[in-house]
């Protein structure tokens, strides 16, 4: 079966407005108000935004929540969660872990 491919790929470093520092978080996601949660990973992150490794491709434009989860060793006290709009969603060579790399710019608070 052929995976969805988002062709308008916009994910080049000369887009990014923030520098971005690699990580490997693991992440649970999903759209906003929506019950049903998909795990990743967090890849690299700024200030006003991220990239997440998944199985499962989003639109770009769609509303998305990531909640971070503790990593290995540290207690599960540690969580965040950040609100952000999905830029882009690609898919990732098939030799990678995950199958779609999303590029999301974080909301910004009044």
């Amino acid at each position: 079966m052929d995976r969805p491919v988002q062709t308008d790929r916009v994910d080049s470093l000369d887009q990014r407005a923030d520098q971005r520092q690699a990580c490997d978080v693991p992440v649970e996601w999903g759209c906003f108000n929506a019950s049903k949660q998909f795990h990743g990973r967090m890849t690299d992150a700024s200030a006003r935004g991220g990239c997440v490794e998944s199985d499962q491709p989003i639109i770009p434009g769609a509303p998305v929540f990531i909640r971070l989860m503790a990593p290995d060793g540290l207690d599960d006290a540690f969580r965040s969660v950040m609100l952000a709009e999905v830029k882009w969603c690609n898919d990732l060579p098939v030799m990678s872990s995950w199958h779609y790399r999303i590029g999301v710019k974080c909301f910004e608070y009044l």
